[in-house]
């Protein structure tokens, strides 16, 4: 995969994110010259993705739905707030090749990944 192909899937496909990365890789460039190494790709990853803050829990059972289901219709209407909010911060994207589907953003799901374990070891020892 080439370099532009990394950024363009980590951005989830959101042009703002993909400027983002854009710009730390510039600003990489600018101090360390070119040709940009695979190493400055993954930290301006995982630099613009730190840049999307706390998952709260309601957040993570919303992201967690989105992502197993692909799809809002059977999402709990306790949800709807944190999903307006979610839609409003890019951390769910909605996709229209074909059929409309939704996707938990790319540069956050390590990010859920790491929310649910935590939530799970919670949960073991309450």
């Amino acid at each position: 995969m080439s370099a532009i192909e990394h950024l363009v899937l980590a951005s989830g496909g959101h042009i703002r994110d993909l400027f983002n990365l854009v710009r730390e890789l510039l600003n990489h460039a600018m101090q360390t010259g070119l040709p940009i190494p695979p190493e400055a790709i993954e930290a301006a990853i995982r630099n613009v993705s730190q840049d999307r803050g706390v998952l709260f829990r309601g957040t993570v059972e919303l992201l967690n739905h989105v992502r197993r289901s692909e799809s809002l219709a059977t999402l709990d209407e306790g949800l709807l707030g944190a999903l307006a909010a979610a839609m409003d911060q890019y951390l769910v994207l909605s996709y229209r090749n074909g059929e409309v589907w939704y996707g938990v953003h790319p540069l956050i799901a390590s990010g859920l990944d790491e929310a649910l374990r935590a939530l799970e070891r919670e949960g073991r020892e309450n």
